[in-house]
């Protein structure tokens, strides 16, 4: 504001006549460069009788006040892009299984209507997720949870309900289970059971729930690539658990069979920082990631949440 004033007055000539485009007093133009020069510590302005004139240090600060007010407005620009949605940075973390059903769905629909904005996908797992939204490094995520668990590394953020997602068992088509209803965890006592690493959630589960069915899980073979996990027991090395996200999408030679034990739902949610200001495009992003899970198991479903208007 101080600079708008002072190159108004320096191209009038005269604070008056600078305060009358400005439509201001010619006591508040005054002030204002008063409050500029003492800021700065130099005189900018001689006052004359019949105007104003530049002193040295005045001319070196226009030198630079058009620079400094087109970055001014740039900057300007940028902020109202972000708070309109039609630009700035949006920061998404998610897990594998979710990346191919809810924020595939999800990010198309937000591509389409914000071009404008960028767009970045994190792969994360729950500690990751946690820790990055509350340093700032990720602006929403989605998170997998199970009941019971240990939540404490949540603390400090706000969690929105999505979707229950029961567990299901993959088989090789021949399994002597292939064409049983909801399968019981001991009749997988003797089984080979191929599992992700530690930082998956199911691998931190699964072994209580079967522990409690009276067997601890013979766990031969450890991988985090669900392509990887599909092919294997496609071959017979072993049984495995998978979303029930990624049912529809499996492999022909394989079939799922939900379980019968309660312990293995678990539950997606979205997660921001709590009490935090948040992006526009944060908050968009996580109406349609709800639409989306409505619509998972919903296809029929008319779609309830309205997408924002984007404005250019």
């Amino acid at each position: 504001m101080r600079l708008t004033v002072f190159k108004e007055v320096v191209r009038q000539g005269s604070l008056t006549r600078a305060a009358k485009h400005l439509t201001y007093t010619t006591s508040a133009v005054s002030q204002h460069i008063s409050a500029l020069e003492r800021e700065l510590g130099a005189v900018l302005l001689e006052r004359l009788p019949r105007g104003v004139r530049l002193t040295e240090p005045g001319r070196a600060l226009l030198d630079h006040v058009e620079r400094i007010l087109d970055e001014y407005r740039a900057a300007k620009g940028t902020l109202e892009a972000i708070a309109a949605a039609s630009g700035g940075r949006l920061r998404l973390g998610s897990f594998p299984t979710a990346d191919a059903t809810l924020v595939a769905r999800a990010v198309a629909r937000f591509r389409r209507s914000f071009p404008a904005v960028d767009l970045t996908l994190h792969r994360v797992d729950l500690a990751e997720a946690a820790h990055r939204l509350v340093t700032g490094e990720l602006d929403i995520s989605l998170v997998y949870i199970f009941d019971g668990q240990d939540h404490r590394q949540l603390a400090g953020l706000e969690l929105g309900h999505l979707l229950d997602d029961p567990l299901h068992v993959i088989l090789p088509v021949g399994h002597r289970l292939a064409g049983a209803g909801p399968i019981s965890l001991v009749d997988l006592a003797e089984e080979n059971w191929i599992q992700g690493t530690r930082q998956n959630p199911v691998d931190e589960v699964l072994p209580e729930v079967c522990a409690q069915a009276g067997f601890l899980p013979r766990v031969v073979l450890r991988t985090d690539d669900q392509m990887s996990v599909q092919g294997l027991v496609a071959a017979g090395v072993g049984v495995g658990l998978v979303s029930s996200l990624a049912v529809p999408v499996l492999r022909a030679d394989l079939v799922a069979r939900p379980v019968a034990e309660p312990g293995l739902t678990g539950r997606i949610h979205t997660a921001q920082p709590l009490g935090l200001t948040r992006l526009r495009s944060a908050s968009i992003m996580r109406e349609l990631l709800v639409e989306a899970a409505r619509s998972t198991f919903r296809p029929d479903a008319p779609p309830r949440v309205p997408l924002p208007a984007h404005r250019s």
